[in-house]
């Protein structure tokens, strides 16, 4: 049986253009998360990250970090851009069972 799933957004969604994925070292932390961007609309773009990852205990809503956003074109270095979390909330849909979807704003 197929389900089709309503758009509940309030904004639209579009496929990612320039960016596909990000590497940030967070503040309380030494390491470094790399994710692949989930979507992205005006307003911001949003990752997916599993509820188990040290990701989460390592941001929170506010906080402004340096992230390297990687373009699509493999041939061109990394760009370096101040973002802030803008929301982190539980994805509940039963595809992405034990996530979260982090919302980031580039603010630079």
């Amino acid at each position: 049986m197929q389900y089709q799933i309503t758009e509940k957004r309030s904004r639209p969604r579009t496929k990612i253009q320039s960016y596909h994925c990000i590497e940030v070292q967070t503040l309380k932390t030494l390491f470094k998360y790399q994710f692949k961007i989930w979507n992205i609309s005006f307003h911001g773009m949003c990752l997916l990250v599993q509820s188990d990852s040290n990701f989460l205990n390592s941001v929170s809503v506010g906080e402004i970090l340096n992230v390297n956003y990687f373009p699509t074109d493999l041939s061109w270095p990394p760009d370096v851009r101040q973002t802030e979390i803008m929301h982190i909330t539980s994805a509940n849909r039963s595809k992405f069972k034990d996530h979260f979807f982090v919302g980031l704003k580039i603010i630079d």
